[in-house]
C-alpha cells in the first residue's frame, strides 16, 4: 500500500503541506479479530481510516446488551466514536476480522490547524462522512419494514452479509435473529417478485 495514495484518496487534504503533515503523523496499525480499537467512555485520540477488514461500532443498552450501531469496512472509511474530539466516546469499536487501518493523532491535527487551516477540514470531512452514514441508517430503521431494511442493508453494505455474524446484522437493523431469518426466507421464496 502506498501511504501517499491512500491519504490522497481517503482523506484528500487539499494541499501538499497538509498531505506532508499527514504523512509525517500517520501510522499503519494491525489488530486481530476481537480486539477493541476505541472503548465507550474514553476519548478517541486518533482519527482512524480503514484499509482492510471489518470494524463494528456498538453501544450498550440499559441491560448491558451490545447494540450494533455501525460497520466500517470500505477502503478509506472513517471510524468516529464521538463527534467532539477529546470528549468521551459514545460507542466502542471492535475488529470483526483481522484489520489493517491508518491512524493519525487528533492532537497533531489540532496543533497544526492554525498554521494549516485545511487540517480543520480533514476533521470535519471525517465527522460528516460518519454522520451521513448514521443518519441514513436511522432513516432506514425508522421508515422501512423488516424486509425493506434488509434489502437496504444488502444494497448499502455489499459483501458484509457474509463477513459478519447474523446476530450483529439483526442488531444493526433493529430486529432479532428470528425476524432476520424470516425475512431471508421471504426473499428465498419470493425472489422473482423482489427482482421486478
Amino acid at each position: 500500500m502506498n501511504l501517499r495514495d491512500f491519504l490522497t484518496q481517503a482523506i484528500n487534504p487539499g494541499t501538499e503541506a497538509a498531505l506532508d503533515l499527514l504523512m509525517k503523523n500517520a501510522e499503519v496499525c494491525h489488530v486481530k479479530k476481537g480486539e477493541i480499537l476505541v472503548s465507550a467512555g474514553e476519548p478517541q485520540t486518533h482519527l482512524i481510516y480503514i484499509i482492510e477488514g471489518v470494524i463494528r461500532g456498538y453501544i450498550l443498552n440499559e441491560a448491558g446488551k451490545e447494540i450494533t450501531d455501525s460497520f466500517a469496512y470500505r477502503y478509506g472509511e472513517s471510524v468516529i466514536a464521538s463527534y467532539e474530539f477529546g470528549k468521551p466516546s459514545i460507542a466502542s469499536f471492535k475488529a470483526m476480522s483481522n484489520c489493517m487501518y491508518l491512524q493519525i493523532p487528533v492532537a497533531d491535527i489540532q496543533a497544526s490547524m492554525e498554521q494549516l487551516p485545511e487540517m480543520m477540514q480533514v476533521c470535519i470531512n471525517s465527522v460528516i462522512a460518519a454522520l451521513n452514514r448514521q443518519y441514513e441508517m436511522k432513516l432506514a430503521l425508522y421508515q422501512y419494514s423488516a424486509l425493506e431494511k434488509y434489502l437496504w442493508f444488502l444494497k448499502k453494505y455489499p459483501g458484509l452479509n457474509d463477513a459478519v455474524e447474523d446476530k450483529f446484522i439483526a442488531s444493526f437493523l433493529g430486529m432479532n435473529a428470528v425476524t432476520l431469518s424470516r425475512v431471508r426466507r421471504q426473499l428465498r421464496e419470493g425472489e422473482a417478485m423482489v427482482e421486478k
